[in-house]
């Protein structure tokens, strides 16, 4: 049994000797496959190396592009460029335009008189709302920029281009002069997007839903209307309509007005008697000369004519934009946030659909929250994204319904 044994053990043995080698693998064998190693090695440290520098041509591309990632553009007002504060209200003095210089290069002028607010900001742009007065802006050129400016119920739409914007929001009346570039218009009386491109001029008239696309020529020079003379009196003439509407003709504060020259006209105004104007006023003439008495730095005197204005000309357009106008006044001026809420109250429940909705709803959020009402707050925020989801506020909106 043993003998058997032995004799297997022998077997198996000489069979694992003829499976191993005899000699181990030459030295050349082993440094050609030490160097294929190498080699692989080497390929992927250089392809991972390839990768990186792609990844790090791409970052610093989109910093010099957009900024650090996440961060938004930032702006700074006036000459002394003092940091501006997203959502807040900025007025230009009656006598000096007021510059806004944006960090992507981006640079816009709010001439005399005007009042406007940087409504949200963003990494590609920013959105500005035009209250009342003209806009000059020069907005850079960069791949997917973000940029536009609403004023009532329009939006202009910008990717880079020069170009003016006027907005009236007591006559309703908008006018965009494009000096390069192209922007997109959309708003009431217009069908879809409505395209002005260089050295166009597009002209609205909201009220009388009329639109009209002319030629602009930048470089001509408007000369200011002469001021006309106050017309003489008819003796015993009684008061109708139509002496109401050629009013604006014959008052030499409106033509004033008109030009800019707010101080001139708040003069002219009290050389002859605020109770007098205000009696014998039309009512767009009642919401202007308000806007007169507030950039002259009387808010008291232009809420009176406000109020002079709903008493006067009681369900009418001119009576809802006075509520809206006290509203604005309250919050921007007073700081009360409870008048404000009212008076944009006011105004949706009179003019639910009126060209200026948006903006009171929108308006009446904020003064909610700054209130400390979240639940009002967070309900107009709600209705406000549902009517207006690209409107002006919703990032204020989307805010107050994500608390």
């Amino acid at each position: 049994m043993n003998s058997g044994e032995s004799q297997l053990a022998k077997i198996v043995r000489e069979s694992l000797r003829a499976m191993r080698p005899e000699r181990p693998v030459e030295p050349a064998i082993r440094e050609v496959i030490e160097r294929g190693r190498a080699a692989r090695s080497r390929r992927r440290v250089l392809a991972w190396g390839a990768k990186g520098m792609t990844f790090a041509a791409a970052a610093a591309a989109a910093l010099v592009l957009y900024g650090p990632f996440g961060s938004k553009i930032q702006f700074t007002v006036g000459p002394e460029e003092d940091l501006g504060i997203e959502n807040s209200f900025i007025g230009s003095e009656l006598t000096a335009a007021t510059p806004l210089h944006f960090s992507d290069g981006t640079a816009i002028d709010l001439l005399p008189g005007t009042r406007a607010r940087v409504a949200s900001l963003g990494r590609r742009g920013a959105n500005l709302n035009l209250e009342t007065g003209h806009l000059h802006a020069d907005v850079v050129h960069k791949r997917m920029a973000d940029w536009s400016i609403g004023a009532g119920p329009y939006t202009v739409r910008v990717i880079g281009t020069e170009f003016d914007v006027f907005w009236n929001p007591d006559s309703e009346e908008l006018e965009v002069d494009v000096r390069r570039g192209l922007v997109k218009v959309t708003g009431p009386a217009l069908t879809d997007d409505q395209s002005v491109a260089a050295r166009q001029r597009l002209t609205v008239a909201a009220r009388e839903r009329n639109a009209t696309l002319s030629p602009f020529d930048p470089d001509a020079r408007v000369e200011a209307p002469a001021e006309p003379a106050p017309a003489e009196p008819a003796e015993h003439a009684e008061p109708n309509a139509s002496a109401h509407e050629s009013s604006e003709l014959a008052s030499p504060w409106v033509a004033l007005a008109k030009r800019g020259e707010y101080q001139k006209a708040l003069d002219a105004v009290q050389r002859t008697g605020f109770d007098a104007v205000m009696q014998s006023s039309s009512a767009s003439e009642l919401l202007r000369l308000s806007d007169v008495a507030r950039m002259g730095g009387q808010p008291a005197r232009a809420a009176e004519i406000l109020h002079v204005t709903r008493r006067r000309f009681p369900r009418t357009d001119a009576a809802s934009v006075a509520a809206y106008t006290l509203g604005v006044t309250a919050f921007d001026q007073a700081g009360s946030y409870a008048e404000a809420a009212k008076w944009f109250g006011v105004y949706l429940r009179e003019r639910p659909s009126g060209p200026l909705a948006a903006e009171a709803m929108g308006r009446l959020m904020e003064a909610y929250d700054r209130l400390g009402r979240r639940d009002k707050a967070e309900a107009t925020a709600r209705k406000y994204l549902s009517l207006y989801p690209n409107g002006a506020h919703k990032d204020v909106a989307n805010r107050l319904t994500s608390r």
